[in-house]
């Protein structure tokens, strides 16, 4: 962790950032010594905050007993409501914000997709299941619903989407990724 910490500090020169954050829980090094580690750096005054992402809410619970920290990035979006039932409860008791990714559904919610669309082989939408036969055609006739609900309240699909992220006030933010100068 110190090593990336460093290699990330030198990238951005800057001598601090604002949140670092466990990526993924991970089994072969204890959450506790990870944790340590992310304390000793804010310590150090490298980080503001301390974040986790992609963590269940027991994982959460078992890293906040090691050190205090103040986000959680998980995915979440119309079509992947996963959080809900622990995870959202858990931030709101704990005061930890969320920062939601992938809340555009790798771009479901856009309204760009058919039923014909081909992914490119090195682009993770030609192997994830969601993106695959009927799975990927129920999807597509949810997100037209929802973009019929959108134009109705006199906005975008991805405007919806996003809107419907941060009526929460668990979330803190809404983390929307652009491939390219277009989409942003």
């Amino acid at each position: 962790i110190r090593a990336a910490m460093a290699d990330s500090l030198r990238a951005l020169d800057t001598d601090y950032v604002d949140l670092y954050q466990l990526h993924r829980w991970e089994e072969s090094t204890p959450v506790e010594d990870q944790m340590a580690a992310l304390a000793a750096l804010q310590a150090e005054g490298k980080t503001r905050y301390l974040g986790v992402s992609n963590y269940s809410a027991p994982q959460m619970a078992r890293a906040l007993k090691a050190a205090r920290f103040h986000a959680d990035q998980p995915a979440y979006n119309l079509f992947d409501r996963h959080i809900e039932a622990e995870i959202l409860p858990f931030c709101r008791e704990h005061g930890i914000g969320i920062l939601a990714h992938s809340p555009l559904a790798k771009g479901l919610l856009t309204g760009k997709y058919t039923a014909d669309t081909v992914f490119p082989a090195d682009d993770e939408r030609s192997w994830l299941p969601a993106f695959q036969g009927d799975a990927f055609r129920r999807a597509l006739d949810v997100a037209a619903q929802l973009e019929r609900l959108a134009r109705d309240k006199g906005v975008t699909l991805v405007q919806f989407a996003i809107a419907w992220l941060l009526r929460d006030p668990a979330i803190t933010c809404v983390l929307v990724g652009a491939k390219s100068p277009a989409q942003v």
